[in-house]
């Protein structure tokens, strides 16, 4: 039981009101054997203290806690000398946790009703007792426990926090205007609180009262660097990506949580041209379907809380569960064997390790499944309701054998569930196939590299249900803001239909939604990294139906203080000969294409040119290269057959400090076909290069 151990080390329960600081000579030395790990002599210690003091309980407390870090052996040892000092001191909540802990380890079935049992008579002498609320939660409970658990917490519903919890129990119950009432209550002591807030959020989402939700949900934000408990993470962690896990377990700051959150739900906004964040209530929506459908039969069991056994036994398939799978599976009625079963083989043979990792995590740490079934331990949810959190009801459900006419087949019938996604499918299977005779939760057990890509892609989307049909290319480019010289100006430009898009920082949520018919939109921040979110809009069919897409991508946005080369924009020519900014972008072509004899106008701003005598020099080279692979040569240092057109430069500064560079490319040098072009500018006095520009466009 090496799965359990860290668990125990921490774990003491010496009663409060400072009898633990004045224990007698002999416990005391028990209680510093056990910190030093001789765990047999503070038992010896401990045991003969209880013999000779047997109504001091303060000495089955120590035995309790020594008893309990013998994993294996010392779990009833322990509860039994837990339960000696509940009689006691039955006031004392430190006996009934150990209780509880002593279940906890001991696991399924007969641990989970102990330490049900034991949180419920911590909750009931002292709610706030350490943590004994939040591992209550994560125990299966039926509507019986719900209402079971509200009647323990009654009478300590003056404090706040408590009305918050039995509120919580009363959405779980659907008693949404008990829920309501109670939360009232709540927030007249104390309105600033997050949790409160937070709940109450919840409540009219269920309710399918979106505006109300938002507005708490927003209120709660606001408060959210009181949040200690971090429940308002725990509420959106289900559906958070690796990175963003790992963002958060390394540590906000309290000032920071607010920022955080606001930026964790602008990244998923699935349309931009709505006033509020629809992924939000959907996300509640889905959360309470989850909590109802998809909870942990038994999440005290090895396979939910413990990695090492995870990786061992929800890794790569072993032997008989591929014979299994392509007798199955990957074998039809008829007896035909598909392609993927071939493929099956050679990918997954046995004693292979076929390790998915999501971004950010070492495949030598964690494989896609372990992850997954992180999030199952964590949100107190099957891999199921991860999957219906992130996705939503799935377009098809299979279940069952693909071989119906083998009769060892249509034996799993119950055991095996496909869930059908536009972009992959997922597959279920009872763990009680692998062996695991305590539990009917389906876990995830990709079989084939299809679908163990899908695992991968589960880990890092999030996807409202918001139908994205219209298919758009997006570019973009920079500049320095016109009005300070530490901004930025982010040009976005979508291939087609209107645009609304926005940045979002680490901290602080959308920087502001920009929205034009034009497909052109300027976004103004600091330099940093961001996710740009973008939405396009068109009207299709005879009835002008709305139809969306949504793209998303992480964006550096430049620092233009320095001296350096802005983005190059290409244009058609028109007859001003010295264009600004806004006249290049208003005649930008959104899909960076040009027609046979167009003539191709580039347009660049240099930043932070020397002046001698009142003028700057410069020299520039602009290079042409055909490519049918611009992604690839793009990121070339030299291009082998480009074209190259260079000029020295001298002019005056204009009082603004910007420089603007043009150049307009003869049509005979641009034959149909896709290229690449390239600007590099160099500071003749300052003697420096001031950096390099490149863009793509096409000649049709």
């Amino acid at each position: 039981m090496l799965i359990f151990h860290a668990l125990l080390v921490s774990l003491t329960l010496f009663p409060g009101a400072g009898r633990a600081d004045t224990l007698p000579p002999r416990l005391a030395e028990a209680r510093d054997a056990l910190a030093a790990g001789k765990v047999d002599q503070a038992i010896a210690l401990a045991k003969d203290y209880t013999q000779r003091h047997s109504d001091d309980e303060r000495g089955f407390l120590v035995l309790g806690d020594a008893y309990l870090q013998r994993s294996v052996t010392g779990r009833y040892p322990a509860w039994r000398a837990y339960h000696r000092a509940a009689d006691l001191a039955p006031h004392d909540p430190a006996a009934p946790y150990g209780q509880a802990m002593a279940g906890w380890i001991l696991g399924p079935p007969d641990g989970e009703r102990l330490a049900r049992e034991g949180f419920e008579r911590v909750l009931a002498i002292a709610p706030r007792y350490r943590d004994a609320w939040a591992r209550w939660r994560q125990l299966f409970r039926d509507d019986d426990g719900r209402r079971e658990i509200i009647g323990v917490l009654s009478p300590h519903a003056f404090d706040p926090v408590v009305r918050g919890w039995v509120a919580q129990m009363e959405i779980e119950l659907r008693d949404y205007p008990a829920a309501d009432s109670v939360l009232a209550l709540g927030l007249a002591q104390d309105s600033t609180s997050p949790v409160l807030w937070a709940v109450r959020a919840q409540s009219a989402f269920e309710q399918h009262d979106s505006v109300q939700g938002a507005y708490d949900y927003r209120r709660a934000l606001m408060h959210a660097d009181r949040d200690s408990t971090d429940f308002l993470w725990r509420q959106v962690m289900p559906t958070a990506t690796p990175a963003e896990i790992a963002s958060w377990k390394a540590g906000v700051p309290p000032s920071e949580k607010p920022g955080w959150l606001e930026s964790f739900w602008a990244r998923r906004n699935p349309d931009l041209f709505q006033n509020v964040n629809v992924r939000i209530a959907e996300h509640f929506v889905r959360l309470r379907h989850v909590q109802q459908q998809f909870p942990l039969d038994h999440p005290l069991s090895r396979e939910v809380r413990s990695a090492t056994y995870r990786r061992v036994h929800d890794g790569v398939p072993d032997a008989a569960a591929l014979k299994r799978y392509i007798r199955c599976e990957a074998t039809d009625a008829a007896g035909v064997r598909s392609a993927e079963a071939d493929a099956t083989v050679d990918v997954l043979s046995p004693g292979d390790t076929m390790y998915i990792a999501p971004p950010g995590l070492d495949p030598n740490d964690a494989d896609s499944n372990v992850v997954v079934q992180d999030y199952e331990r964590r949100a107190n949810i099957t891999a199921q309701g991860v999957a219906y959190l992130r996705f939503g009801r799935p377009s098809r459900i299979l279940v069952g054998a693909t071989n119906t006419a083998d009769t060892a087949c249509t034996k799993i019938l119950g055991d095996l569930v496909r869930w059908i996604y536009p972009w992959g499918e997922l597959r279920f299977a009872s763990r009680a196939l692998y062996g695991d005779l305590l539990t009917n939760d389906l876990a995830l057990r990709p079989m084939n590299g299809r679908q163990f890509g899908a695992v991968k892609y589960l880990l890092d989307k999030d996807m409202s249900s918001v139908h994205e049909r219209l298919q758009f290319g997006l570019w973009t480019t920079q500049f320095r803001d016109t009005a300070s010289s530490s901004a930025t100006d982010v040009i976005v430009v979508s291939t087609r239909g209107s645009l609304a898009a926005t940045l979002v920082g680490a901290l602080g949520g959308a920087r502001g939604v920009m929205q034009s018919r034009s497909g052109q939109v300027t976004l103004r921040d600091q330099p940093g990294e961001y996710q740009l979110v973008a939405n396009a809009e068109a009207a299709a069919g005879i009835h002008g139906e709305r139809i969306l897409g949504r793209q998303e991508q992480t964006i550096q946005v430049r620092d233009f203080s320095e001296p350096s080369v802005s983005g190059v924009v290409l244009a058609r020519a028109w007859e001003d000969t010295a264009p600004s900014r806004a006249a290049i972008l208003a005649h930008v072509p959104r899909d960076l294409g040009f027609g046979v004899g167009d003539t191709v106008r580039a347009y660049t701003e240099l930043y932070g040119l020397d002046v001698e005598h009142g003028a700057a020099q410069y020299a520039v080279t602009y290079d042409v290269l055909r490519s049918n692979t611009p992604t690839v040569d793009a990121a070339k240092a030299e291009w082998d057959g480009a074209t190259e057109l260079g000029f020295t430069r001298s002019v005056t500064v204009p009082a603004d400090g910007i420089v603007r560079e043009t150049l307009d490319i003869d049509p005979r040098l641009v034959k149909p076909g896709r290229y690449l072009l390239r600007v590099h500018v160099r500071d003749v006095i300052g003697g420096r290069s001031l950096g390099y520009a490149t863009t793509s466009f096409t000649v049709r």
